[in-house]
């Protein structure tokens, strides 16, 4: 969350190609499109310009990880899915950027009837209200360490 504060409620995304792949500039002009059309996350390029969280399509990776730092993600599956209205797998990886959790057993969900969201692997394609109640949820814990 501090990267959010700092930049003014704005994220700068380097999109990090771990692969032997050659990526094509068409491809490659997708990806700032691909990370904004779900809802999540403003994004810029990476020219000269310092980045807050990372990007990396992995050759082969099974699923993905979310980290505060950035989102590891199966380059196939990404690439396969670049023009669709969303990148699920994405999406929820970047929830976990924002300190969201995991929510696939019954007992990790806050209540026996919490809603469908994307943090709820499989309920749902998009973000929800309950994601954006959780992502509130989060802010208003860490709102007394900022002064604003």
């Amino acid at each position: 969350m501090d990267h959010i504060v700092h930049n003014n409620g704005t994220l700068n995304y380097c999109v990090r190609w771990d692969s032997t792949d050659k990526l094509s500039k068409s491809m490659a002009s997708k990806f700032q499109d691909a990370l904004t059309r779900h809802g999540w996350s403003d994004t810029s390029a990476c020219k000269s310009e310092p980045f807050d969280v990372f990007l990396q399509p992995k050759k082969g990776l099974d699923g993905g990880f979310g980290y505060d730092y950035g989102q590891a993600v199966n380059q196939e599956d990404m690439l396969a899915n670049i023009d669709g209205d969303q990148l699920t797998i994405i999406a929820h990886e970047i929830g976990h950027g924002f300190g969201l959790p995991d929510f696939y057993e019954a007992n990790e969900q806050p209540g026996t009837d919490f809603p469908n969201c994307l943090m709820k692997a499989g309920s749902s394609m998009t973000v929800t209200d309950s994601d954006g109640w959780m992502l509130r949820r989060v802010l208003e814990h860490l709102k007394p360490r900022y002064n604003f």
